[in-house]
């Protein structure tokens, strides 16, 4: 993963009027996909609201995804940052490349600093390095008042047919990290580690769980709170009879 700061747009315009004009002499299948959250934010006054999303490499070969905030029309007074996972970046970073290897995944999206009523929208343009054209838009718009109204954070449900794990970041890690999921529909959801060997380590949460784009923490703890040691380990999520793994890494 690259950070890049707004120096990047000069290169990165070239490069896609360059694709323009050059054209494509055929029609390429989408090298990712994006699922996120509902993109109308409802909020309160004063508070930091989260927009997330998984992007799926679905691709036969490692791909670079940029992603550029290319519209934040916000009030003066609020910040939006651009965050990888849990972890987000200064207000001035417009832009971030990340490498995701076949049939994996990674987490991203924007935390905003709400201060005092208002309403904005903020852009991602989030496209492949190496085919500019292969690219997706995501508006979002944020309206601060002093009463919410409740709104379902529903992922596309026409990218995922029942749910969709993502990459654990950071990985390597320590002493914790976050594994992102969505869910097409409210379901039974089991989340547990296990080490190389197949013993469960822990289970992070068992139960249901609503649609929606869900984080969960893992702070290198056996079920008895126990520090384990480092190395490799499986995260594994059961959505109703479906089941999806990953692994991570455990440094000390």
């Amino acid at each position: 993963m690259f950070l890049l700061n707004r120096g990047f747009f000069v290169p990165i315009i070239c490069l896609m009027a360059i694709s323009f004009l050059m054209g494509n002499d055929h029609t390429r299948n989408p090298s990712f996909q994006f699922i996120h959250e509902n993109t109308e934010i409802h909020s309160s006054i004063d508070s930091t609201v989260r927009f997330d999303g998984i992007i799926q490499n679905v691709s036969d070969e490692v791909i670079t995804v940029a992603i550029l905030r290319t519209v934040n029309n916000i009030p003066q007074n609020w910040n939006s940052s651009m965050c990888i996972g849990m972890s987000c970046y200064s207000p001035s970073i417009d832009s971030i490349t990340i490498d995701i290897s076949e049939g994996d995944s990674a987490s991203c999206g924007l935390s905003i600093q709400i201060n005092g009523q208002g309403e904005g929208v903020i852009q991602l343009h989030l496209f492949n390095i190496d085919d500019t054209s292969d690219s997706i838009n995501v508006d979002i718009s944020i309206n601060a008042t002093l009463t919410v109204s409740i709104h379902e954070n529903k992922p596309e449900k026409d990218l995922i047919k029942k749910f969709a794990l993502g990459a654990n970041y950071p990985n390597p890690f320590n002493p914790s990290t976050s594994i992102s999921y969505a869910l097409i529909n409210s379901e039974m959801v089991k989340l547990s580690i296990y080490d190389m060997r197949g013993r469960l380590v822990r289970t992070l949460f068992r139960g249901n769980q609503i649609l929606g784009y869900h984080t969960m923490d893992w702070n290198g703890t056996d079920g008895q709170g126990r520090p384990v040691s480092a190395g490799s380990y499986i995260y594994t999520i059961q959505v109703g009879n479906e089941v999806k793994t990953k692994k991570m890494t455990l440094l000390k």
